[in-house]
């Protein structure tokens, strides 16, 4: 049986589409800043406060080159949007201090206006250039280390909590984003962001900073890479 779709119907889908796009608060929203509310206050940087401009800038200055001293080079060129005030903030979709949105987009909310916090979402950014596409539903790296080396090299980790096995143990199974969330939801921010910036800390001990990134640079998977990483650091025995 063929069921016919009116043309009416069918012309109509695009404006519906645009129509949730704009009515509907959250991250997608990134996209086109610009239509929402936040004002370009520097090169690549939106904010609702324009006269914070010259700071913003400033501080993702320092992120890039906070980030070069582990990438050597920042090729990325993402959009920031710095919200200082809770309606910007909620247009955005109210995530905790910062998001990265791939290796494109940086949205920092009222409480992440901090410089740990701005390196720390610029080194997603850079790690994130190494995936592409055929990632999207098997990333490269799991969640922990990507956490866990934002954490790591932000300058100034934002978590201190007693770093145990079990949590290193706890911290290794968040392998998607999904699971980390569960995992911070479960645990608290202060029990995953220490473990798994303890565990990265342990690996760039063993394999230096070249090490680390030859081994971001060349594997082509999440297995691949978990194999590349030291047993010790992670307290993983191989018979």
């Amino acid at each position: 049986m063929f069921l016919a779709i009116p043309n009416a119907i069918i012309s109509a889908i695009p404006m519906l589409l645009l129509g949730l796009y704009i009515s509907t608060p959250g991250w997608h929203r990134a996209l086109t800043p610009w239509a929402f509310g936040v004002t370009q206050v520097a090169p690549d940087i939106y904010s609702d406060a324009p006269e914070r401009g010259p700071e913003f800038e400033r501080m993702v200055a320092k992120a890039k080159t906070n980030a070069e001293k582990f990438f050597v080079t920042t090729r990325t060129k993402p959009i920031y949007i710095f919200c200082t005030k809770r309606p910007c903030h909620e247009t955005f979709g109210s995530y905790p201090t910062g998001l990265a949105m791939g290796f494109h987009r940086v949205m920092i909310a009222p409480s992440g206006i901090k410089q740990n916090i701005v390196n720390h979402e610029q080194v997603h950014i850079e790690l994130h250039r190494y995936v592409n596409s055929t990632n999207f539903l098997q990333p490269r790296f799991p969640a922990w280390f990507d956490e866990g080396l934002a954490e790591h090299l932000s300058g100034q980790p934002r978590f201190f909590a007693q770093v145990s096995s079990k949590s290193k143990s706890d911290v290794q199974s968040a392998i998607t984003f999904g699971d980390w969330n569960t995992l911070v939801r479960r645990k608290g921010p202060a029990y995953a962001y220490s473990a798994a910036q303890s565990l990265v800390t342990n690996i760039m001990r063993q394999t230096g900073r070249d090490g680390m990134l030859e081994i971001i640079q060349t594997t082509k998977s999440r297995s691949e890479f978990m194999r590349a990483l030291p047993d010790v650091a992670l307290n993983r025995t191989r018979f």
